[in-house]
């Protein structure tokens, strides 16, 4: 009989168990779902569409009237009215999908524990709370196995610590899990894997399962259809390459209308009710008022600013991209697919009208792409751990531990109310930098935004006190 190998955690398999139970330890420690509403707001649009359907069983919407005050209240459950009268929901479907097996296991323990089952009483939220964890987790570990495949088990780790403790995506996993951000970010690791694994042996299957989460990335967001350039650019490094993934395209003619029908498919239900709301099978729900201003984004507001910059907020980001610098060298294959998307997808978030995008902790928009930046991130720590010289990787981890350190304490910041939904300022920072409790004259630090300038395309931002 041969001996018994004896099995060793991996440094990245220690990570995610770390973050598994950070994330679990957040969740029962605060428990919010049992002291206020997290079904508010956009959360709660996205959402409607559950209790709507297999409660209510109305799709005109007119159960909204006649709902207790406090689910008016606590939870914002409203809707928008065309001018024909009807009814309908803002945000699209997608993310009642993902909600739907966690919202029918709150639904059976709503009518075993003898709870209102009216789709918001506390058995719901708390299993939507644990499908947000369930997805993220399931998202970090596919995404482990591609960073495995590219960088040592070292770097794979702290990119998957930086990702999912050092960044708001961690805020927006627990204290504001059933926001779509979370969502987004498991979508987007899912569709990653599946790009890594369809290239790695072609199937129909595989390609059937790629149109589906394209889909329904796109449902969700229609503007994270930018994540589809994984598709003909992963793994092409020239001209040549390029051709010959187009050819491949050509040659696999079947997979490629299974992959378009099946990226249809999360969409029929969507036209089906826009249709029936509105008389068109494309609506855009937002009004007339919400748009991109394409020739003005903001982009230094968006990455610099003291309201809600990316790497003021978030930033390790700051070392992910710097990594983009050394894709082409550790990570090859996602050199162009990065190159691409990162430009693209900022430039489209910092061109919607609320760049800021209201009330949040940090730049949400961009925790959708977190899986691809720690793609970058390890090219980054790679490039770092190759110098001969211990002096800087010394200095690198130093400062990576104190960006973990400083993200994590932000985020108690925010929880606390010392870091302002959307109106902080330069003083107003400083003044509570590092610092846990408000000075008296935080709130004359303060300058809220202007909707109604921004909606006309005008730079409120730039009017803020000085």
């Amino acid at each position: 009989m041969g001996g018994r190998r004896n099995w060793r955690p991996t440094f990245t398999t220690l990570a995610l168990f770390a973050v598994a139970l950070t994330l679990f330890f957040i969740n029962d420690v605060n428990k919010k779902w049992r002291k206020t509403a997290l079904l508010r707001y956009d959360a709660a649009i996205y959402y409607s569409y559950l209790p709507a359907i297999f409660i209510y069983k109305d799709l005109d919407l007119k159960y909204m009237d006649t709902l207790p005050g406090y689910l008016k209240e606590h939870y914002k459950v409203t809707c928008e009215v065309l001018p024909n009268g009807k009814r309908y929901i803002k945000t699209t479907m997608g993310l009642a999908y993902m909600h739907l097996p966690f919202f029918f296991m709150g639904h059976i323990k709503a009518g075993l524990a003898g709870k209102k089952q009216d789709g918001y009483s506390s058995p719901y939220e708390n299993f939507l709370v644990y499908g947000a964890y369930f997805y993220v987790m399931l998202a970090l570990i596919l995404l482990s196995v591609v960073l495995r495949a590219y960088f040592d088990d070292w770097v794979a780790g702290l990119s998957i610590l930086s990702i999912a403790v050092g960044t708001n995506l961690m805020y927006y996993s627990t204290l504001e899990g059933l926001h779509v951000h979370a969502y987004n970010f498991s979508l987007f690791c899912f569709f990653l894997y599946g790009v890594y694994r369809y290239f790695q042996r072609p199937a129909p299957w595989k390609a059937l399962l790629l149109g589906l989460l394209l889909g329904l990335i796109t449902l969700i967001r229609p503007t994270n259809i930018l994540i589809g350039l994984l598709l003909p650019f992963y793994g092409v490094t020239n001209w040549t390459e390029l051709k010959a993934r187009f050819r491949f395209f050509w040659k696999n003619g079947p997979s490629v209308l299974l992959f378009l029908g099946a990226f249809i498919l999360p969409w029929i239900p969507q036209l089906a009710f826009w249709h029936y709301v509105s008389g068109k099978w494309l609506f855009f729900s937002y009004g007339e008022k919400e748009r991109f201003f394409w020739t003005s984004p903001h982009l230094l507001y968006g990455f610099f600013s003291y309201r809600k910059g990316l790497f003021i907020y978030t930033p390790i980001m700051a070392l992910a991209f710097t990594g983009l610098f050394f894709l082409r060298k550790y990570a090859a294959d996602f050199f162009w697919p990065l190159i691409l998307f990162v430009p693209l997808n900022f430039y489209v978030i910092f061109s919607w009208w609320s760049w800021w995008y209201g009330g949040c902790y940090g730049m949400r928009p961009a925790i959708d792409s977190y899986g691809l930046m720690a793609i970058s991130l390890g090219a980054f720590f790679t490039w770092i751990f190759r110098r001969k010289s211990a002096v800087p990787k010394i200095l690198v981890m130093i400062l990576w531990g104190a960006l973990i350190y400083l993200s994590g304490f932000q985020t108690w910041q925010y929880k606390k109310g010392l870091i302002h939904w959307d109106a902080m300022t330069k003083e107003a920072y400083w003044a509570v930098f590092l610092k846990t409790q408000k000075p008296a004259d935080f709130g004359e630090l303060l300058w809220p935004p202007s909707n109604e300038k921004a909606m006309e395309g005008i730079d409120e931002y730039s009017q803020r006190k000085k």
